[in-house]
């Protein structure tokens, strides 16, 4: 028996078999809601939500001018009435539009000579007309010169942060990690087959990923590597002479005790043993085999766990302030023997652990020739606008506009909800310009998927 079934607000006639369970739904309401819900046409002006069309002219006002005495408010807009209902409009081969006019609130101020100090002087409002805004039909379609046309939604990459992959040329896989905004420059950080961090702000030239965390106000190495890793102040017990090198002939007083230096083979120059590694009857043996005659082992006095450490801040001469070791220095039996001689009693060392998780990051900073704030803005300033002279000034108001402003800068809810879910952070969603943690925490993630 044919039966009737309603589609939206029409009805019709099915002869199906089978009995409808349910109306079927409106497929087009999604559409027909969010343009509803981007217009906002039945919402009072002052009730209206921060979203859609409110939100674009929220982003775009105010407006000043360069001396910052007068500038132009966004107060409401108000959408009026079609000229023509749907159907004249197909046949006059018009678009079915309404007239859109914004009001607009002018502020004139006075700068005062002695004190610096700005009053407004002056206050005017007014309407103006911003044109025609097509308006979607009943049917979710838009009639634009009388024909009848359907708005497909472009797919585009969605703000917030992501980690892929790239397989270089010799096999090796590659990590990169992006930190995408809905408005403003993309900051992509990616590795070398140097093992090397670089970075490109707003797709330019690449350059040492260290001297974009300079730049945001971590100057020195220590204060970088203090990001990434813990660190430990370290006694230095005082002690004289501390390498022995014994003739491999007398293998008991060899096995078991750690060598200072690297062994190589005399023959073919290959490392049989690295510097702090035990020495085995095995690798004796291999030794004797090798042509060495004499093996380097450290003496019993020496400090131990301490060998092939790294030191995470400089240690200086307290009296002649001389830089005795910089940071990302290897500590080695010379460099212990000069903290001996010189009276040095403590260092700050990088946690073992720790250590090899920021492997990459202590190759760039040991390749990174920059030491200041100033030098790091400047030098992303060259890389950005080559053609222009850089400024200190000029540099840090560059950097601070491209991620830091809310007019140039906007990560959107939804990249700072996806930033939130990745490193398990509770920061509001409000919060659309970038952080200076949030560069801290897609480094490290990289470093721990790249190992």
């Amino acid at each position: 028996m044919p039966h009737n079934v309603k589609l939206g607000k029409r009805e019709r006639v099915s002869y199906a078999r089978i009995p409808e369970i349910m109306d079927l739904p409106d497929l087009i309401e999604v559409q027909k809601a969010s343009y509803e819900e981007f217009l906002q046409r039945s919402v009072p002006p002052e009730e209206r939500s921060d979203i859609g069309l409110q939100a674009v002219f929220k982003e775009i006002f105010p407006i000043t001018d360069f001396s910052d005495t007068s500038s132009i408010e966004f107060v409401s807009y108000s959408l009026g009435k079609p000229k023509y209902d749907v159907t004249e409009c197909q046949e006059r081969g018009m678009t079915y539009a309404v007239p859109m006019k914004i009001l607009v609130r002018l502020i004139l101020r006075e700068k005062d000579k002695d004190t610096g100090e700005k009053r407004i002087i002056d206050i005017k409002e007014s309407e103006v007309y911003m044109g025609e805004l097509p308006l979607m039909t009943e049917r979710g379609t838009f009639v634009i010169n009388g024909a009848e046309r359907v708005v497909v939604s472009q797919l585009h990459r969605s703000p917030g942060v992501i980690f892929k992959t790239d397989t270089h040329a010799s096999g090796r896989k590659l990590f990169k990690g992006e930190i995408i905004p809905y408005r403003g420059a993309w900051i992509e950080f990616e590795y070398d087959v140097y093992d090397i961090i670089h970075v490109r702000l707003d797709r330019r030239k690449k350059m040492l990923a260290t001297i974009f965390l300079r730049a945001l106000g971590w100057e020195k190495d220590e204060d970088i590597i203090r990001l990434f890793a813990r660190t430990e102040t370290v006694e230095l017990p005082q002690w004289h002479d501390s390498d022995i090198v014994i003739p491999i002939e007398e293998s008991e007083k060899i096995v078991g005790r750690r060598v200072y230096s690297n062994v190589k083979s005399p023959m073919t120059g290959e490392v049989i043993l690295k510097m702090d590694e035990q020495v085995t009857e095995h690798l004796l043996e291999r030794m004797r085999r090798s042509g060495v005659t004499e093996v380097p082992v450290i003496d019993d006095s020496l400090p131990e766990g301490i060998i092939g450490r790294i030191v995470a801040s400089p240690v200086i001469d307290m009296e002649t302030g001389e830089i005795l070791a910089e940071s990302c220095t290897l500590v080695d039996v010379e460099l212990l023997r000069v903290f001996a001689s010189e009276g040095i009693q403590t260092v700050e060392l990088i946690d073992e652990e720790d250590a090899l998780e920021i492997e990459f990051l202590l190759n760039t900073l040991r390749k990174d020739q920059v030491r200041t704030q100033k030098e790091a803005l400047i030098e992303i300033f060259r890389r950005i606008q080559p053609g222009d002279p850089p400024t200190p000034d000029s540099a840090r108001s560059r950097v601070e506009k491209m991620f830091f402003y809310r007019d140039r800068y906007d990560l959107s809810p939804v990249g700072r909800y996806k930033l939130n879910q990745k490193f398990g952070r509770d920061d509001p969603e409000d919060l659309r310009i970038l952080q200076k943690e949030d560069v801290v925490e897609v480094l490290r993630h990289l470093m721990k998927i790249q190992r």
